[in-house]
């Protein structure tokens, strides 16, 4: 969550907004045991927690496509919802790009 909180104040920032030192989980409807367990279930093999890195937060709409300028727009939601969010390798991540496949 520490990371997606970073890039959602990356993309803010870039946008001239910002976070407002608040939480993005009090604009998502899920928790960060539910977040975990989303990602967990989709682990292809290899895959851990303790390897976050090798692997990456993909978004299958990808971001680019979903641009927000604030949490409370709604490109936030759909550009964060559970569904939205895959792990994927990070060679494959960074090859499918801003491709929506």
């Amino acid at each position: 969550m520490e990371n997606v909180s970073k890039r959602v104040w990356m993309i803010l920032k870039r946008q001239g907004s910002s976070k407002n030192g608040e939480s993005i989980l009090q604009y998502l409807p899920y928790t960060k045991e539910e977040f975990k367990q989303h990602l967990v279930s989709q682990f292809t093999e290899g895959m851990t927690l303790d390897n976050y890195g090798e692997w990456h937060i993909d978004h299958i709409i990808p971001q680019s496509k979903l641009l927000y300028d604030s949490m409370d727009h709604p490109n936030f939601q759909k550009c964060w919802a559970l569904e939205n969010l895959q792990p994927l390798w990070a060679i494959d991540n960074m090859r499918k790009s801003d491709k929506i496949l």
